[in-house]
């Protein structure tokens, strides 16, 4: 299977077990394979009917992310305001 990224989802929320173990939220991870994000969350729902979605990300998503911080960090890009914690100046 060689899927486009477009078409790699990772699904974010939380199931009734998790609900059950926590007295918080327990957010959980799912990397579903679709054409779109409407069959997307159809497969999860058919696959864990207990599955409530909180949002969703593409590898595509991902790798522009990742793209955008690497050029904020080399001042590249201005994008995103860049913070520097203390103690990581030197």
């Amino acid at each position: 299977m060689q899927p486009r990224d477009s078409e790699v989802f990772l699904i974010s929320g939380t199931t009734y077990a998790a609900r059950q173990l926590s007295s918080g939220l327990v957010v959980t991870q799912r990397v579903v394979v679709a054409q779109d994000q409407v069959t997307a969350y159809a497969a999860l729902a058919a696959s864990e009917p207990g599955f409530v979605v909180i949002g969703h990300a593409t590898l595509q998503d991902y790798k522009s992310t990742s793209a955008t911080m690497i050029g904020v960090l080399a001042g590249a890009q201005a994008d995103w305001p860049l913070l520097i914690a203390p103690g990581m100046d030197g």
